[in-house]
């Protein structure tokens, strides 16, 4: 991490339609566990952003990232008060941390262009440890 951090102090992940897989949250939930583990002593400064069309303001936030419990595939649903604007950008804070709701509620998507760079690191699998770390999440779900 040490010869990493000495040429990138700065990560963006971006995880994409994380409201469409039952165990999307913990997903998110997992890569900021690992990315703060690092933060301090390496001086990481690590952004994630999450693309999802149901998360469009805080108080979705707030309902769908707020416990890692296990949930259905869903789609967020609320009325909105205020006029749809093409671009909008709205700051507050979730989990003591400052988080920004870019949405782009017009933005024609096939001509949105994303530069990035991939990095992926495997890890061997192993049914015993598979078994025993999803343990938990299968008692909480079973209750």
């Amino acid at each position: 991490m040490r010869n990493i951090s000495s040429r990138i102090k700065h990560i963006f992940v971006m995880v994409d339609e994380i409201t469409g897989d039952e165990n999307g949250v913990n997903l998110l939930h997992e890569i900021s566990k690992f990315f703060r583990q690092f933060t301090e002593e390496y001086g990481f400064n690590y952004k994630i952003i999450v693309a999802d069309a149901s998360i469009v303001n805080p108080d979705v936030i707030n309902q769908h990232f707020s416990s890692t419990v296990s949930e259905p595939n869903k789609i967020f649903f609320r009325q909105n008060f205020s006029k749809n604007l093409p671009l909008s950008i709205e700051n507050f804070t979730f989990k003591k941390k400052p988080v920004t709701i870019i949405n782009s509620n017009a933005y024609p998507a096939k001509i949105l262009k994303i530069t990035y760079e991939l990095f992926i690191k495997s890890i061997e699998f192993h049914e015993e440890l598979y078994l025993q770390k999803n343990k938990p999440l299968k008692e909480a779900v079973q209750k």
